[in-house]
């Protein structure tokens, strides 16, 4: 073996031996090969654990209870301003529109129904478990390793707020959602893990889920006319709806074992619309479930999902709101393609608040 060749192998053994070296012990400590999950370990899969912040929002709304706006987390992780786990009624779960990182805590939609409820003499406290990100299957993973931590959590009902980060699911992230389990190294490597979230903040930018000042849209910027044909639009209709469908089983299962009611609420976006109106979307194209299409596409697939799952409550007898289709939005309520102002944190907030009204003695019967 020549000299040269020699002294690479063994440079780079040397540099593998160091590598080795230095992750073995950051595993140990930070990973989860040889302990259970704890709530700090929460923090490597975006959830944020005993936090503060304060952010400046003016570029991206006016208005809201105050500016710099504050973003709090208590040390189980959740949003709200309840005294102690076992008062909690409604634990919410859902992604960046239920999380609202950048709403106030009391401009959240969980705060708005709060303070209305209580307003009407109902009063139900809310406990907002939303993390920027998650998509159905983060929902599962909370309640295999983050709500068995909080014996103390005994809520009335699990609300669901979710759809768009499972419509707008790129490829890579779906074949890793699918290999996750409770042995999959992914899941107890903290190296992984950190890989993980920087890359996948990096792919969130380019499907519009990041946060940021949307520019000044007109009705030229939409189109009703899809990129898909109508057989392609079905297929990839079909096959999200199918993988959406078994999560929420699994998802109903869990809460019902918690002794809680499942409570389902329907999507909607500025960039798509997922009502019950014809299907119209932005004509900027998007690449998810390995199809490129525009966004009159993914309102025609997330408008299936909402029927998918509006059928699924009605045949299983669960509380579900279409609320993609019984509260109309506009550019006021909206800093982005996805996300909310405080006005339209208090839209839902007051619908909540009058559908939840409507079903108390469905959730005054579960606590015990």
């Amino acid at each position: 073996m020549a000299p040269f060749i020699r002294s690479t192998l063994k440079l780079v053994a040397i540099n593998v031996a160091v590598l080795a070296g230095l992750l073995i012990p950051i595993e140990l400590i930070f990973g989860n090969w040889i302990r259970p999950m704890s709530l700090s370990d929460l923090k490597r899969f975006s959830i944020p654990i005993n936090i503060g912040f304060e952010f400046d929002t003016s570029t991206l709304y006016s208005g809201g209870p105050r500016n710099p706006i504050r973003y709090t987390r208590d040390q189980w992780g959740l949003r709200g301003s309840y005294q102690s786990l076992r008062e909690v009624d409604v634990v919410t779960v859902g992604g960046s529109t239920t999380d609202q990182r950048y709403l106030d805590d009391a401009a959240t939609w969980q705060a708005v129904a709060q303070r209305e409820l209580q307003r009407k003499g109902q009063p139900l406290i809310f406990a907002n478990a939303g993390v920027d990100g998650q998509s159905t299957v983060g929902h599962v993973f909370n309640f295999q390793y983050w709500f068995p931590l909080m014996q103390d959590l005994r809520p009335r009902a699990v609300l669901f707020y979710f759809g768009i980060n499972d419509v707008l699911r790129h490829q890579e992230r779906g074949d890793y959602d699918g290999r996750v389990d409770a042995t999959s190294w992914r899941v107890r490597s903290a190296t992984y893990q950190f890989i993980r979230t920087v890359r996948d903040n990096m792919r969130a930018r380019n499907v519009r889920v990041w946060h940021g000042r949307m520019r000044p849209l007109t009705a030229d910027d939409f189109t009703e006319q899809g990129l898909l044909t109508p057989e392609q639009r079905q297929a990839v209709t079909r096959q999200v709806a199918d993988n959406i469908l078994a999560k929420i089983e699994v998802l109903r299962a869990n809460v019902e074992t918690i002794g809680a009611a499942p409570v389902f609420v329907t999507q909607t976006a500025y960039a798509w619309n997922a009502d019950r109106a014809t299907p119209r979307g932005l004509k900027e194209t998007v690449t998810v479930h390995g199809y490129t299409m525009n966004y009159a596409d993914v309102a025609y697939l997330h408008q299936g999902v909402n029927r998918r799952l509006l059928d699924y409550c009605k045949e299983r007898g669960i509380v579900c709101f279409d609320l993609a289709s019984d509260v109309k939005f506009d550019v006021a309520d909206y800093y982005d393609y996805t996300h909310n102002t405080p006005r339209g944190a208090e839209k839902i907030g007051h619908y909540l608040a009058d559908r939840l009204l409507q079903v108390q003695p469905i959730l005054a019967s579960r606590r015990q």
